[in-house]
């Protein structure tokens, strides 16, 4: 009977510990094989996810260079099957910056 207790906490603290780890990789936006780029001002952009610690630097200096320099934005991203890339952006980015941050994130991340 005390096994038996023993086992089925356990057992609950074990998917209660998953489930908070996928919760708190949802909300930071960047899921189990996805990132996020948070650009605020120039000396604040956040990477994180998925996202080689050698290509940080390189999307932080793409940001401030390519796109919306001025305005604060949110690019999450997910890697599909056949590694397609789905993007949701936020904030003000114009359709022209959002292909363009598209093309630079398969190129340095692929």
């Amino acid at each position: 009977m005390v096994q038996g207790v023993i086992v089925a906490v356990l057992v609950v603290t074990l998917i209660a510990a998953l489930v908070v780890g996928r919760r708190a990789s949802w909300l930071a936006g960047t899921g189990s094989n996805g990132f996020l780029i948070r650009y605020r001002t120039r000396d604040s952009i956040d990477v994180r996810g998925r996202v080689p610690k050698g290509k940080v630097l390189e999307i932080k200096e793409f940001c401030v260079r390519n796109l919306a320099a001025d305005r604060p934005f949110t690019i999450r991203g997910t890697w599909g099957p056949g590694k397609t890339l789905s993007l949701r952006c936020t904030g003000a980015l114009s359709a022209a910056e959002r292909q363009r941050a598209r093309n630079f994130l398969i190129q340095c991340l692929d």
